[in-house]
């Protein structure tokens, strides 16, 4: 009994450091996040990526390094600067630089691993993205993504140049799938009707979209994988004894190759991993197989893959792989050959303070606060808008569908088949839990249509 109770006291300690220790940066990451989303023009991103060449490829991989996107969430952005007519090469640049970091992820880093591990993240993630999108651009020259996929708005909102779906929006906005006619959203947060576009917002309406998006929207969108990270963290401090990958795990490239073998294919948020790559470096592992799994696991995971293989073709693919696990790789050697003093020093010095300033405790109780706040499960649509399914489906006499849909993992996935399942015909009601992985259909539609253009996008249903 005893053991168990210290072992509980271990864990909670542990796991009340680590968020204490993230909550104030992962604040001001939010908040950075908000302001980039409601102050950054709808459609600047597309309109600066150009055509094929390096300089495409650097202007990529600068835009995509701050957004706070998700390996998953960034494919459907990449498909819009793919339909703006940007190169394979810009959309590569994209798609391996922007899921690497983020502005919420370099800031829960710096928090954790120090200055150096953050600032060699981004610089990485933005060179691999540059090199990445070069290299796509000189060897891929007669192979094009397939416009079927991308061609037909997966919203169905209506025309390009009105809809909410637009891939002007795609950048910044948060395309909810509603015509004009049939949203009764009261806030401005579906961005259905084009008074509501952010180019018309006041500045109190943006900095009130500051807050919904850095500190609701985003927040809910890594949540529950930001608490599994943490969760991982303190069992892997508490139960792993020191030094204990050292010991037993002591050859580097074995370490990296199971690393590589465990994060390329699964999805792991970039937040979320932080605190997990922390502990494991305190527990002996090196701080350059930490970066391999900071880098490879985040941009990359099965679902990708489908989807990509689909829209930008096999080589393009394969060089997006390619260049993120030679970029994580390299990246993991250049720090265990030359910086490994520097990044260890900063990381126990994180560690090891004996006490934590006033800023970081506030800090890390408001973020908890937050935190809860965004794990609470909310009923709404997909504008946004709260919502009786029961009273709606009384009124029109529809038999709930019920479908297992594999490959939803995060919400922006969520956000993809929501986009997708608007665009069927006959489709009158639907809601989806993310957590079970479910999708509940109403009306009549053809389920063939709907497996069909799900499984465009790397989902299935059963």
């Amino acid at each position: 009994m005893a053991l168990i109770i210290d072992f509980i006291q271990n864990f909670a300690r542990e796991f009340i450091y680590l968020t204490l220790e993230m909550g104030i940066y992962l604040l001001i990451g939010f908040l950075v996040a908000g302001i980039i989303h409601a102050f950054l023009p709808d459609g600047f991103v597309s309109k600066h990526v150009g055509k094929k060449g390096f300089w495409s490829s650097f202007k990529s991989a600068m835009f995509g390094v701050p957004l706070p996107l998700c390996s998953c969430g960034v494919v459907p952005t990449a498909l819009s600067l793919k339909k703006s007519k940007a190169s394979n090469g810009a959309v590569v640049s994209f798609l391996i630089s922007t899921p690497q970091t983020g502005i919420d992820s370099i800031a829960a880093t710096y928090s954790l691993l120090g200055s150096a591990f953050a600032f060699f993240r981004v610089i990485v993630a933005f060179i691999t993205g540059v090199i990445g999108g070069f290299i796509t651009d000189l060897f891929v020259r007669g192979e094009e993504y397939n416009p079927e996929i991308v061609e037909e708005n997966p919203c169905g909102c209506g025309s390009e140049e009105t809809s909410c779906c637009s891939t002007e929006n795609h950048i910044a906005d948060d395309a909810c799938g509603c015509e004009e006619d049939n949203c009764e959203c009261e806030e401005d947060s579906c961005g259905c009707n084009s008074e509501n576009d952010k180019s018309h917002y006041t500045f109190l309406e943006k900095v009130k979209e500051v807050f919904r998006y850095g500190f609701g929207e985003l927040l809910e969108s890594i949540a529950k994988w930001l608490v599994l990270g943490l969760v991982i963290g303190a069992l892997i401090s508490v139960i792993v004894p020191d030094n204990f990958f050292s010991l037993y795990l002591s050859n580097r490239f074995l370490t990296y190759l199971l690393i590589l073998a465990v994060s390329v294919p699964v999805y792991i948020c970039a937040t979320g991993s932080i605190p997990i790559a922390s502990s494991l470096i305190l527990k002996g592992v090196s701080p350059g197989a930490a970066f391999v799994f900071l880098m490879a696991g985040p941009a990359t995971n099965s679902v990708t893959f489908t989807v990509l293989l689909k829209t930008i073709g096999k080589k393009s693919t394969l060089i997006y792989i390619f260049t993120i696990i030679m970029g994580a790789v390299v990246g993991g050697l250049i720090i265990d050959f030359y910086f490994i003093d520097l990044m260890l020093r900063q990381i126990a010095a994180n560690h090891s303070a004996q006490t934590m300033s006033i800023v970081k405790i506030v800090g890390g109780i408001i973020f908890a606060i937050l935190l809860i706040f965004a794990l609470i499960p909310k009923k709404k649509d997909s504008c946004g808008c709260e919502v009786d399914l029961e009273e709606e489906r009384l009124e029109q006499k529809f038999e709930p569908k019920v479908f297992k849909v594999k490959g939803m993992t995060c919400n922006h996935c969520k956000i993809n088949v929501s986009r997708i399942v608007e665009s069927i015909k006959g489709i009158k009601n639907y809601s989806i839990n993310l957590e079970a992985g479910e999708l509940v259909v109403e009306g009549e539609f053809d389920l063939t249509v709907l497996k069909e253009s799900l499984e465009e996008y790397g989902y299935s249903i059963k």
